[in-house]
């Protein structure tokens, strides 16, 4: 999962979302944007930030 969260991360910077840009749209840490990007969160975690991603329209 780590490589494609590496992905996912390069991807969404090139589209202009860092971490802390993320963090304020999903109300959420920076730091927890971090692990997210890094695959480190739980399974369940991972399922709900990418679901908001989708719901705020960031395709991923």
């Amino acid at each position: 999962m780590a490589k494609d969260s590496n992905r996912l991360g390069q991807r969404l910077t090139r589209h202009g979302y860092n971490a802390k840009t993320l963090a304020e749209l999903l109300d959420t840490k920076p730091a927890e944007i971090c692990s997210f990007l890094q695959g480190n969160l739980t399974p369940a975690r991972t399922q709900k930030l990418q679901n908001s991603l989708l719901a705020i329209g960031i395709p991923l």
